[in-house]
């Protein structure tokens, strides 16, 4: 299972604007960047092809296996506001 790390604590000195977000370990170089939701709460972006390509191509997964993984290891986290975005820019739908 991909972990997810919360980045930044409310009670942490010199806090940002990005406290309370959280970011996939492992996953850096599927990191797109930053969105700011209606609440104002910042949240990290990921590709999905990219997570897809990391599974397929850095860890050996198939096709299926890394589908698999994305499907019910990253995609359905959810930890509540600053869980992290997947942006849906594969061209086929795996």
């Amino acid at each position: 299972m991909i972990a997810m790390q919360r980045f930044g604590y409310v009670d942490e000195p010199g806090a940002s604007e990005t406290e309370g977000m959280y970011l996939f370990k492992d996953l850096d170089d599927a990191y797109l960047g930053l969105a700011k939701t209606v609440e104002g709460q910042y949240v990290a972006i990921y590709s999905k092809e990219k997570i897809i390509n990391l599974l397929k191509f850095r860890d050996g997964l198939s096709s299926v296996e890394a589908s698999r993984v994305f499907h019910n290891d990253i995609e359905s986290q959810n930890s509540g506001p600053g869980t992290p975005l997947i942006l849906n820019d594969c061209c086929d739908f795996v």
